[in-house]
């Protein structure tokens, strides 16, 4: 008997070409152009139920949400589909990100039947299939900080929040509108791509590459515009992401002898590294950037060196830089060190844990 899957998506060409796909590939496909449309079919009865993040006005998330409610092993058997962030997607509940290849599709529908089988009931889902390349992975956002954090935790989640607002605007838009149609145009020719002769399917294959690679690049600008772990508990990947746009190259990291910071200060640190590079900004673009970190008891210590990377090229001007870096010390409430010549610059901030 073959599997049903419900897709809900207010778009009508993609919901024209995933049931088609899913249909070439065997399955019984039933699609629904609105939250409330879905919400009035027999949720119950679907192996699988693929469901877009932005429905117009509505939420993807509240069919997920309804579904957990009647039976929380429910989540298992869904899937969000989405070219924007996700942030509200409820934990347990796989993610594809648009753009995506036909092939990551099906293997993600497989997945959820995997899942379904491998759960019993009153069991958490398992985790997303492994066969779903990272490139097809959204990255959740981190939750926000507890009440009782020190007030420079308080203050740096203050501005993440801002900078995440201002970016959900561009990020609706990269969604709805380029995102989403390079999307449908890729998947259009990719299924165009099975039932046509060899010599067409070549020039067909040419066009599905270049229209995927422009969605791609949008992206990976998307991705920049949501720089986020969902839990930064590693320090160098959280300092890698978040400082990646200041550098050329990545900054390597190093933990201090002295001790490592706990988990949960890894955001706080790659958020202060963040700062300092950005007060630095007056070294030279092309400089490598050595970070490394220890705590004791009281105190985080954090040390950035700048290095020229061009034989005779100085590093930048040290005034501005010494000026800006203890501007940022004396509002984080930390103390801070320099060292300038022409071709190292060597910052020493420590700040109470």
């Amino acid at each position: 008997m073959a599997q049903r899957v419900l897709v809900v998506d207010d778009l009508d060409e993609m919901r024209v070409l995933l049931r088609r796909a899913l249909s070439a590939d065997g399955y019984e496909v039933d699609v629904a152009g609105t939250l409330a449309e879905a919400q009035g079919m027999d949720l119950a009865g679907y192996d699988a139920v693929l469901v877009d993040a932005h429905l117009g006005s509505g939420r993807g998330i509240e069919l997920i949400e309804t579904l957990r409610s009647r039976d929380p092993v429910a989540a298992g058997r869904c899937l969000v589909i989405t070219g924007g962030s996700t942030e509200m997607v409820p934990e347990g509940v796989p993610v594809l990100a648009k753009p995506f290849q036909l092939s990551h599709l099906l293997a993600a529908v497989r997945g959820l039947q995997q899942r379904g089988a491998a759960t019993k009931p009153g069991e958490q889902p398992l985790d997303a299939p492994a066969d779903i390349p990272l490139s097809a992975l959204v990255p959740r956002a981190r939750s926000q900080p507890a009440a009782g954090e020190p007030r420079v935790v308080q203050l740096l989640g203050i501005v993440r929040r801002l900078r995440a607002r201002e970016r959900r605007g561009l990020i609706d838009f990269l969604h709805d509108g380029p995102i989403q149609e390079l999307t449908a145009a890729s998947l259009e020719l990719q299924t165009m791509q099975r039932s046509v002769p060899p010599s067409p399917a070549s020039s067909i294959d040419s066009l599905s590459r270049q229209v995927h690679a422009a969605s791609r690049s949008l992206r990976w600008l998307l991705d920049e515009l949501w720089p986020f772990l969902p839990s930064e508990t590693d320090l160098t990947e959280a300092i890698h992401q978040r400082t990646a746009w200041l550098l050329v190259a990545p900054a390597t990291v190093a933990d201090m002898r002295q001790g490592v910071p706990g988990a949960g200060e890894a955001p706080l640190v790659a958020d202060v590294v963040e700062l300092m590079l950005l007060a630095s900004e007056a070294a030279a673009a092309s400089a490598q950037a050595y970070v490394a970190v220890g705590t004791d008891e009281q105190l985080i210590r954090i040390d950035l060196r700048l290095v020229s990377a061009q034989d005779g090229e100085a590093i930048g001007d040290p005034a501005t830089a010494r000026a800006s870096l203890e501007t940022l010390a004396s509002a984080l409430g930390a103390s801070v060190q320099t060292e300038f010549s022409e071709r190292e610059w060597q910052v020493k901030l420590a700040m109470r844990r």
